[in-house]
């Protein structure tokens, strides 16, 4: 599988994102907790949610070999939200 990330960007997460995004999706428990953590209130904490409800994505940036895999577990979480 062949996927073209070229043209990807990324960012740290921004406490204006509360304001910018209805849903917040996180791939770990780790993320969850950081990004909760900079919540201002209820209404920012309600949008923030695991992407697999309550199964954690492995990052596969260390291991090249769990790409594809992670990769498909970012899809289906897609689809499904």
């Amino acid at each position: 599988m062949a996927i073209d990330i070229s043209k990807q960007i990324c960012r740290q997460f921004r406490i204006s994102d509360f304001d910018d995004y209805d849903v917040i999706y996180v791939m770990d428990k780790n993320n969850l907790a950081d990004v909760l953590s900079l919540a201002r209130n209820n209404v920012d904490a309600a949008k923030v949610k695991l992407l697999l409800d309550n199964q954690e994505v492995p990052d596969p940036y260390h291991n090249d070999s769990q790409f594809e895999r992670c990769f498909k577990w970012w899809k289906k979480g897609a689809k499904n939200n």
